[in-house]
């Protein structure tokens, strides 16, 4: 599920006519698609196991009215926004785990889906590290949040598929229009060290079935 998929940012995207968000919207919409294709080859499904779903929140510089540079840093959700959230979320099809975002880097909304998913799920969400926040993180800092999840009963857990490092990277350029190849480099680098292509923090019973579709990869 994606949540803010109306943007105007996209620092590596050419303008091509005046409606800038539009052309950026329309171009993460392509992104996402390239995506799927990417990931439904790599893990020999057909694209129709997949379903996405798209709220069309705008993100948070467009629904606030702020700077882009303002949207990183521990805030406060506004309650009405993680409500509203909340309510789409318990439309979505049952499911036995929910992966949602740490939160690392205190995006905005992040931390939005993050409150909002911990609410909807409870017992049944997970969390993974977002990049590349997480690579640029220090490690102290990194383990002070690890530690921090953990006192939520969550085990880390990263999965161990071959070529997963350069797999990251591989997805991390389907978003050209977003991540500069250095940058899907520093990801990939990440990953080299922390043996996976996630760093996911999640419920004991969770891990099964995380086992279970990391086995069918390799």
């Amino acid at each position: 599920m994606n949540v803010c998929t109306v943007s105007d940012y996209a620092p590596y995207l050419k303008p091509e006519h005046e409606d800038w968000p539009l052309q950026v919207t329309q171009e993460r919409a392509r992104e996402d698609h390239r995506f799927l294709e990417c990931l439904t080859s790599f893990a020999g499904i057909s694209m129709g196991a997949i379903h996405e779903i798209d709220l069309g929140w705008s993100d948070a510089p467009l629904r606030r009215a702020i700077p882009a540079e303002s949207v990183l840093g521990e805030s406060i959700c506004e309650e009405a926004e993680v409500q509203s959230l909340c309510a789409a979320m318990a439309l979505l099809p049952q499911a036995d785990a929910v992966l949602a975002p740490m939160a690392l880097g205190g995006h905005m909304d992040h931390q939005l889906v993050h409150h909002a998913a911990l609410r909807t799920f409870a017992g049944q969400v997970g969390f993974y590290e977002e990049q590349p926040y997480a690579a640029r993180m220090a490690s102290q800092e990194r383990q002070s949040r690890a530690s921090a999840v953990a006192r939520m009963h969550l085990r880390r857990w990263s999965s161990r598929i071959a070529q997963a490092a350069g797999t990251k990277r591989m997805f991390a350029m389907c978003y050209p229009s977003q991540i500069a190849p250095e940058v899907a480099d520093e990801m990939e680098s990440d990953a080299q060290q922390h043996g996976g292509v996630e760093c996911f923090y999640v419920r004991d019973e969770m891990l099964g079935m995380l086992a279970q579709a990391e086995g069918r990869l390799r």
